[in-house]
């Protein structure tokens, strides 16, 4: 008998706690919205996290008023910051908390590049022709004119140039970081889907459908090599040794996805089977894992880059595109294109 008044008393306390707890969301919902930082830079606060990772950081999800596309993470892993597409904006996401603040760049904003230090923060506008220079110390964004229509950016080992696939135009830009002009143009005669820098190369890595890309730094010359159509995202371990992209082929009214292993020295390929419409890829901090998104499927893929076997899967927010890597914790980030929201997640939990 006293076992059972127990229970119901637990019982009652669990449903009480729970009542002040969505009372107190509510509550921080309602203040995190009205708080404006200086120059009309809005606060919002994330509120899901984990007690056993509160020290690691913020794990859950991050709810937003437009869908989130890109995603890149600072070096000491102290923010992320993600490109709003439809709404021409860019989220500074402190994660070690989950808040966040929000600024305005241009038009169709896609891929995002962060500088070593974490202060400076460019963006590739696609429908106004700019790359946004973001200094988020003095929360102050200027523009860079490119035209045509800038997609995916990376910045070079010394970070003295910016490389830009100016999409529309069917090149790849080099800016001067420090100019902040276009010094050169490399033609490369396709729809570039994806970029990637390698880290002890004097090498660029453009995926266009049917073709990687190699593109030398040094005599800026241009090395075409077949691959499997539908190739998007591209990433390079530390070593610069293998290449890894995320493709997908229709196979009659299917749509398949394969992750590519490219061996660099040898130009050799591998390739799996794994999902549907893979669009973003990242790679674990010790290379070992491939984390691909699957926006058929509301699916992150762990794909071993050794045997290249899915070692798990991890199940998102709607129409997952792009991914990146906390390198402080490990964690996941995913921008859930169609959910209006990020989902960040541990792989080990």
């Amino acid at each position: 008998m006293v076992a059972c008044e127990s229970q119901g008393g637990l019982d009652r306390l669990s449903l009480l706690s729970f009542l002040i707890v969505d009372i107190v969301k509510a509550i921080l919902v309602i203040w995190g919205s009205l708080t404006k930082g200086s120059e009309g830079v809005i606060h919002v606060r994330g509120f899901i996290m984990s007690i056993k990772d509160s020290m690691r950081g913020f794990v859950g999800t991050l709810d937003f008023v437009q869908d989130p596309f890109y995603v890149a993470v600072t070096k000491d892993s102290a923010y992320a910051y993600a490109s709003f597409y439809y709404a021409g904006q860019l989220a500074q996401i402190k994660t070690s908390t989950g808040d966040f603040k929000i600024f305005d760049v241009g038009k169709d904003p896609l891929d995002v590049a962060v500088s070593e230090s974490g202060r400076v923060v460019y963006v590739a506008n696609r429908g106004s022709g700019t790359i946004s220079v973001v200094d988020t110390d003095r929360n102050e964004k200027r523009d860079i004119v490119v035209e045509g229509g800038p997609s995916y950016v990376e910045l070079s080992r010394d970070e003295r140039y910016l490389y830009v696939v100016n999409r529309f135009e069917f090149e790849l830009l080099v800016v001067d970081v420090a100019r902040e002009n276009v010094v050169r143009k490399v033609s490369i005669s396709g729809l570039a889907n994806g970029i990637a820098v390698n880290p002890h190369r004097p090498e660029i890595y453009l995926t266009i459908s049917g073709v990687l890309m190699l593109v030398n730094t040094e005599t800026w010359t241009v090395e075409r090599i077949p691959i499997a159509e539908g190739a998007s995202a591209i990433t390079l371990d530390k070593a610069g040794g293998y290449a890894y992209i995320a493709s997908h082929v229709l196979r009659g009214k299917t749509i398949e996805g394969r992750v590519l292993k490219f061996d660099i020295s040898n130009r050799e390929f591998k390739s799996v089977v794994v999902g549907a419409n893979l669009s973003g890829i990242a790679l674990s901090n010790d290379s070992r894992l491939a984390f691909i998104t699957d926006n058929f499927n509301d699916k992150v893929f762990a794909v071993s880059t050794e045997t290249l076997k899915v070692e798990r899967e991890f199940a998102v927010g709607n129409e997952p595109k792009g991914v990146a890597i906390s390198r402080y914790s490990g964690f996941v980030f995913v921008c859930n294109s169609q959910g209006r929201s990020m989902t960040v997640f541990d792989p080990a939990a």
